[in-house]
């Protein structure tokens, strides 16, 4: 035991009935027995639970069946069954949930029907037939349930390094008949024997394994079935969940005597008083390799029931309960149990309440787990994705909701990660067309996502309040072919659903835009531009027209309108102050262009600047491309963003989409497996250089917080970026966009604050004087994420607005 381990125990409460059935029985919600918590400081020692277990009235079954025991019994420790079959206990857990089990476990969900159905209409669909030991299509029978289906189970399980055996295009026949599946039995891991063992012992003809049941080497077959792994996980009567040992060999354990798991810690303490050590399902299905692993998040979360199998014990999950071996379970449904504690399913209930809360749980737990395939990040998410969309009514935009999206694009990592790239069939990395965005999650790899507390905490407080007020960006995405499409359309934009109205997603008109956003333009300006577009079209020649031309004199004509009215300034994204309240000249003039990375300083103001260094070589189509892309896509003269945000227009192309910049309609469908997105986002907001430095002693696990300076060497922000990134950084001058208005730093972003703006720290904060950043690093035309932190809005007096292609 480690030298520094110290043991606390505490009384907690267990058994509590829930709310609905506190309501239903006008009982009080008192705990029906308690258990003494053992922790440890030491996170490398696990928690355990002591708890009374009475001793036996009668014999003991092998069955948790309605009649075997009374419900004073309940919650309290038992001894695990040590001889006989666990198939007779496992089959009363699955009988006790169909028919004693009311919401969720008895909600028929007509749309999933819906759709399964709609996939066992296809032949890429089917499953093993455990009786005849075949691979078929799943019969659609209406009289067998209100499911319109057979019931059938489902395996959720690791390969490990290799499968053993796979259906493939040469062999698929053979499985296809009477007795196929049979005759290669010696080529299955243990788990698929196992599994197919026990649905059968279960009363189940079917099982859905995907070794099996899915073509392993038609790409088609695999995209197809795991584009629907929601519906044939959420359809399925039961999952089993494989997470003995490390991969397909170690099989069920605790369907077999030898490798069952009867140990217990067991002390009679006191006439009539035996405690058992008791530790809860999640502890050791953490530990399992099965629970580190992408697929298997999923496979978990999306089924009705699970029956898991750890450490040599089994363990039965569903929508309203839990039931184990060494405890006496609720067979009602209607008790909430500290077995519950950390449970996946758990979270999962809120999902009607607050989807996007559950959907930051859902990305954090999500991305720590691991991927044979790293390209595989999307298809390994999509069965979340659809059932988290048809709450929030909005397309998913490489994993982040559109319905949601600026409150999604605050994501930060707990670790460095590298760039996720796409590979050839060689398996060798294809840098030069990465697949995944550097704006989202869903484009890095090695280390967990978060929506930290520190950075969204106050965003989070009423969502949708902040997502209405605090944004102003029309964000544009490229499709398949290359068009402009918005995440955004007042018309068609369907709200979230979720029950709290706190956390709903955009309305269908934003507060922080003005009018002039919402209805484009004013009926005398779209006469205007339409007579101009009548004129045009009588003229050959001026068919020929750019269409940058053209665009240009549509923002002139919006100006001047714009003018005449005396519209009122665009409220979200006005230029930033241009005086600041302690701005003086900076004793060594100007600062240079670019300022070598400084070194370490303590304290919040910037040391001052050093002599500018050797100006680097002439810029070149063959070296850094910025200049070059610039001279084609910079638009000349003023550019007002409220006419941009009126009638957004934008300039920049695509190297292979080069001829123009075509603007398409919003699509709430808008990915397709024919013409899938493309990971760039087009928009227009704040943007200036602002100056970095590493903070000394404040690095938390590769990353390392950076001050942000700006142009007069003041303290503005703080950032945290990859602390490989900043070593080999060669200058502190960096590029900066704002992307949404932040309320307040936290202690450890500004320890001292230095009055940048004259105000005290709680007035500010209480007037949302930030912006979200992200710090951005040119590729050519394009930007790629670096980091995300927080800046003064004055920091932007300087600030463009500019058009930004972010990849």
């Amino acid at each position: 035991m480690p030298q520094d381990a110290q043991c606390f125990v505490t009384w907690k409460l267990d058994g509590r009935k829930t709310k609905a059935a506190v309501a239903d029985k006008n009982e009080s919600g008192r705990g029906y027995t308690r258990r003494l918590h053992l922790g440890w400081r030491n996170k490398r020692l696990k928690d355990a639970y002591l708890v009374f277990a009475p001793r036996e009235r009668y014999t003991i079954t092998p069955s948790d069946a309605q009649r075997v025991y009374g419900e004073e019994q309940l919650f309290m420790g038992r001894m695990v069954e040590t001889d006989g079959s666990i198939y007779a206990r496992i089959k009363s857990w699955l009988d006790l949930c169909k028919t004693r089990h009311r919401s969720p476990c008895d909600l028929v969900d007509l749309e999933l029907n819906r759709r399964f159905e709609n996939v066992m209409s296809h032949s890429y669909f089917g499953v093993v037939d455990v009786q005849n030991m075949q691979l078929v299509g799943l019969p659609a029978e209406s009289s067998v349930s209100q499911s319109g289906h057979p019931p059938f189970a489902a395996l959720s399980y690791v390969w490990g390094r290799s499968q053993p055996f796979v259906t493939n295009t040469e062999n698929v026949s053979l499985l296809r008949t009477h007795g196929g599946i049979e005759k290669v039995s010696m080529e299955l891991p243990t788990v698929i024997k196992d599994s197919i063992d026990l649905t059968r012992r279960l009363g189940l003809q079917y099982i859905w394994i995907d070794a099996l049941c899915i073509i392993q080497d038609s790409p088609r077959s695999w995209k197809l079935n795991a584009e629907n792994m929601d519906v044939i996980y959420g359809s399925a009567e039961l999952t089993i969940c494989a997470a003995d040992g490390e991969d397909a060999s170690a099989g069920l354990r605790a369907t077999r005597k030898q490798d069952h798991n009867n140990k217990q810690e067991v002390d009679d303490c006191a006439p009539g008083v035996r405690l058992v050590v008791s530790r809860s399902p999640e502890m050791y299905i953490k530990a399992s390799k099965w629970n580190t692993r992408a697929w298997t998040f999923q496979e978990r979360l999306l089924s009705n029931r699970c029956l898991i199998f750890t450490a040599g014990r089994v363990y039965f999950q569903c929508r309203s309960t839990g039931m184990s071996e060494d405890i006496y379970a609720d067979r009602q449904g209607v008790g909430w149990s500290l077995d519950f504690v950390d449970a996946p399913a758990q979270m999962f209930k809120q999902l009607s309440q607050r989807a996007f809360w559950v959907y930051t749980k859902t990305v954090t737990l999500y991305t720590g787990r691991d991927l044979t395939n790293p390209e595989d990040i999307l298809a390994a998410f999509s069965g979340m994705r659809n059932i988290m969309k048809n709450i929030m009514n909005a397309p998913f935009i490489f994993g982040l909701p559109s319905s949601h999206f600026d409150l999604a694009l605050l994501w930060q990592h707990t670790m460095p990660v590298t760039r996720r790239e796409k590979r050839d069939s060689s398996g060798k990395s294809n840098v030069e067309a990465p697949d995944f965005p550097s704006w989202c999650w869903s484009g890095w790899q090695g280390a967990a996502t978060a929506y930290l507390d520190e950075i969204v905490g106050e965003c989070l407080d009423n969502a949708n309040e902040w997502l209405d007020k605090r944004t102003w960006i029309k964000w544009h995405v490229r499709d398949g072919r290359g068009d402009l499409r918005p995440l955004w359309d007042a018309c068609k934009w369907k709200v979230d659903s979720s029950e709290d109205k706190r956390w709903k997603g955009y309305k269908t008109k934003r507060s922080a835009w003005p009018e002039s956003m919402h209805a484009k333009l004013s009926d005398e300006e779209e006469s205007d531009l339409e007579e101009s577009d009548l004129e045009e079209s009588d003229d050959e020649s001026s068919r020929e027209t750019s269409r940058l031309d053209r665009l240009e004199n549509r923002l002139k004509e919006v100006e001047i309108h714009t003018k005449r009215r005396r519209r009122p300034r665009f409220p979200n994204v006005p230029p930033p102050p241009t005086i600041h309240p302690r701005r003086r000249p900076h004793p060594h003039g100007a600062p240079p262009a670019d300022v070598p990375f400084p070194p370490q300083h303590v304290g919040h103001a910037f040391p001052p600047w050093v002599d500018a260094p050797v100006p680097p070589p002439p810029l070149t189509p063959q070296g850094d491309m910025s200049a070059f892309y610039n001279q084609f896509f910079e638009h000349r003269g003023h550019i007002s963003p409220e006419a941009i945000q009126a009638n957004p227009t934008f300039n920049i192309t695509l190297r292979d989409y080069p001829y123009n910049v075509v603007m398409a309609d919003f699509d709430q469908n808008l990915d397709t497996s024919e013409y899938p997105l493309r990971p760039i986002l087009q928009f227009w907001t704040h943007h200036t250089f602002l100056n970095i430095r590493s903070a000394p002693s404040n690095a938390r696990d590769g990353l390392v917080r950076c001050h942000i300076g700006d142009s007069f060497g003041d303290w503005c922000g703080s950032v945290f970026l990859d602390g490989k990134w900043v070593d080999g950084t060669r200058s502190a001058r960096q590029e900066f966009i704002a992307i949404s208005e932040a309320k307040k730093f936290t202690r450890e972003e500004c320890e001292t604050w230095t009055y940048y703006i004259p105000k005290e720290r709680e007035e500010s904060e209480s007037d949302w004087d930030l912006y979200y950043v992200l710090l951005i690093e040119r590729k050519d035309e394009k930007w790629e994420r670096v980091g995300l932190g927080k800046v003064f809005k004055a920091a932007f007096r300087d600030s463009t607005w500019k058009e930004i292609m972010l990849s």
